[in-house]
């Protein structure tokens, strides 16, 4: 799945402007970049959702070292596969 939009961000909201799922399941994972110009990366595996966000104009490799943005167990240990909707409900994330 990947989606793409044009957005500005200007009242502190995090906005995700463009995204692909890079795996599915074990883990559900996606890359992207947020509307002002960070990347972001973002995982959930044994029930833990972690998102990364890196430096403006950096790439994902950034993000992915960064210190996690959000990091929260939000289901069984066990879990490896997540919609990204729950995701955007649990961090508070919004598609542009």
């Amino acid at each position: 799945m990947s989606f793409v939009a044009d957005a500005s961000c200007n009242d502190g909201s995090v906005i995700i402007a463009h995204l692909v799922q890079t795996s599915a399941a074990a883990p559900s994972q996606w890359e992207g970049g947020l509307a002002d110009n960070r990347p972001v990366f973002i995982r959930y595996r044994w029930g833990t959702l972690q998102i990364h966000i890196g430096p403006s104009g950096g790439g994902v490799s950034s993000a992915i070292s960064a210190t996690p943005w959000f990091d929260k167990e939000v289901g069984e240990k066990m879990g490896a596969f997540i919609e990204l909707d729950e995701v955007l409900q649990y961090s508070g994330l919004q598609l542009a």
